[in-house]
């Protein structure tokens, strides 16, 4: 049981700092838009919009990969419960 404490702490400080370097880079696009006479406002939506659509293609993806699951399963399709994706759904979306 320990380890399984660890392993989810491990997981939880591993996505926080892909989330911080994701913030990181989007407000450096933002600064590097503003050096080149951009508009930062739709730099930043553009960001915001990419990562939701990551997401939500990730999710789509892992439903379709465990399509066999997901069948015989139809209430855990839009469960928030398992969270997750799978990385190649992230980038097609």
């Amino acid at each position: 049981m320990r380890r399984l404490g660890v392993a989810v702490a491990f997981v939880a400080v591993l996505v926080a700092g892909f989330a911080l370097a994701y913030l990181a880079g989007l407000q450096l696009a933002v600064i590097r838009a503003r050096r080149w006479g951009l508009n930062a406002t739709k730099v930043m939506d553009f960001g915001i919009y990419l990562i939701i659509a990551a997401l939500v293609g990730a999710k789509l993806m892992l439903d379709v990969v465990d399509f066999d699951y997901f069948r015989s399963n139809p209430g855990e399709l839009l469960s928030l419960v398992r969270v997750g994706g799978v990385f190649y759904g992230g980038l097609i979306g």
